[in-house]
């Protein structure tokens, strides 16, 4: 299996199309990143204002900004003193819930949950939690969209690893074959486990090192604890231990996803018909991760979730036991156990279906589809004129229409925000601005002297910005 593995790795290599995909979805990635962080106020205030900032943390008074940079510091200090306090309480508040009926009975879920909260809280402490604004953290906490594009590039993956060679008849080769299908079935799904992790690692080290080049990490041998979006986090974890749990949740939950596409994928003989399938997975999941509250009884379905998993707010930022035969065990036990039984079943039917089945493509679903739109509309068709069949053929057959229409699409949105009104978040900088939209166009003798009334203006406002 082991030349197998290699030599699948080899054709992949060689399909330049797979290559291109690859290098543009992580490019997508990367400019969604940038699109998404250019809109925050971090962007504008710690990247933008960098200057200021740094004045601002020497100690200059004077910088510009020091309204806002000092209300985000004084929320860090508050939030650092009162992290003492917040520990002191946990245990007060268990004591006073021991005196309510519901927590009477020593034997159920309710009391034994409360102690384990106590005693998971106990070995935290306040040393080492100071103000730290955080702010890389926050952004890398915050943006979750890199898992659309893990699920995009599973997919494509998929399409040249399985789908592509069935549609070509290339599997009936191994009807014959010494070993059974099992090596190859194998082969193929270590390829793409591989494949995918490779890819989830090359997109979140580029995450990792674009919000550490636009803000830093600080101290990353901090508590996580410093930041205030994590003050619920019961583990006594570091900045830096903190992201590098996450990079691997993150490559764990690639491993499943990876799995589950596979599995759809052998199994679906029909070309076409495993894109609706895990569609319509992904898009249950994301619906119980939204409707479902963290606090509600079926939250079960919620932190067992691969968009929950991804998301470092919840993985670190939330407390949370589920009930398991009237013991409590953590949401990171839960979600582990669940993900390792997962792919365990997933392997393991993908590889039956691969070796019980005939891997012959039995069909395009969205061939079909398009056929039955076809016959519908062909009247509509039935003509003598030459242009317009060539115009079908290239707009319509040969798929030209669609990469116009999505063109459109994309110019379209970059229409509206250029027509957008410009917004500044520094009033020196907006007024410099203002000025010199006035003093623009030809030169005359009211616009020289408006320029000469405006100078010493000018220049004072290009001082601040």
């Amino acid at each position: 299996m082991r030349r197998l593995f290699v030599f699948e790795w080899k054709k992949l290599f060689r399909q330049r199309s797979f290559l291109f995909f690859t290098v543009i979805l992580l490019l997508g990635n990367l400019f969604t990143l940038y699109q998404y962080e250019r809109h925050t106020d971090y962007y504008t205030y710690f990247f933008q204002m960098k200057q200021q900032w740094r004045e601002y943390v020497n100690g200059d008074q004077a910088a510009a900004n020091t309204e806002y940079y000092q209300a985000l510091t004084e929320q860090a200090e508050s939030y650092a003193a009162s992290y003492e306090d917040f520990l002191k309480q946990i245990p007060i508040q268990a004591e006073n819930l021991k005196e309510t009926a519901a927590y009477q009975d020593h034997n159920t879920y309710l009391y034994r949950n409360l102690i384990k909260t106590v005693e998971d809280y106990e070995g935290l402490s306040a040393g080492g939690v100071r103000a730290d604004l955080g702010i890389g953290i926050r952004e890398l906490a915050s943006y979750n969209y890199g898992i659309w594009f893990q699920l995009i590039f599973l997919f494509v993956l998929s399409w040249f690893v399985v789908s592509a060679e069935r549609k070509k008849g290339l599997f009936l080769l191994t009807k014959g074959t010494k070993h059974g299908h099992v090596p190859l079935a194998g082969a193929k799904l270590l390829t793409m486990v591989s494949a995918g992790g490779v890819y989830t690692a090359l997109q979140e080290s580029g995450t990792f090192l674009i919000l550490g080049y636009l803000y830093g990490y600080g101290d990353v041998n901090g508590k996580i604890q410093s930041i205030s979006i994590f003050r619920d986090c019961a583990a006594p974890v570091t900045i830096g231990q903190a992201m590098a749990v996450l990079f691997v949740v993150r490559l764990l939950t690639g491993m499943l996803c990876t799995v589950f596409i596979a599995c759809v994928t052998i199994s679906l003989r029909q070309e076409g018909a495993a894109l609706p399938v895990y569609a319509a997975a992904v898009g249950i999941e994301m619906f119980l991760y939204q409707v479902i509250q963290i606090s509600s009884p079926g939250n079960a379905a919620k932190c067992v979730n691969i968009f929950y998993a991804w998301d470092m707010r919840n993985l670190f930022g939330t407390y949370l036991n589920r009930n398991l035969f009237g013991y409590p065990v953590g949401k990171e036990t839960v979600m582990l156990a669940a993900g390792c039984i997962a792919v365990v079943i997933l392997t393991v039917l993908g590889l039956y279906r691969f070796s019980s089945s005939c891997q012959i493509s039995s069909g395009n679903v969205a061939e079909k589809i398009r056929e039955k739109i076809a016959e519908l509309t062909s009247v509509q068709w039935r003509h003598t004129r030459l242009y317009l069949f060539e115009l079908r053929k290239v707009w319509i057959q040969q798929k030209r229409g669609y990469l116009l229409l999505a063109l459109l699409v994309w110019c379209l949105f970059c229409s509206v925000e250029a027509l957008s009104p410009a917004v500044y978040y520094d009033p020196a900088e907006g007024e410099y601005h203002r000025i010199i939209t006035q003093i623009s166009g030809p030169v005359t003798e009211e616009s020289l002297s408006f320029r000469e009334s405006c100078f010493f203006m000018i220049r004072r406002f290009v001082r601040a910005v």
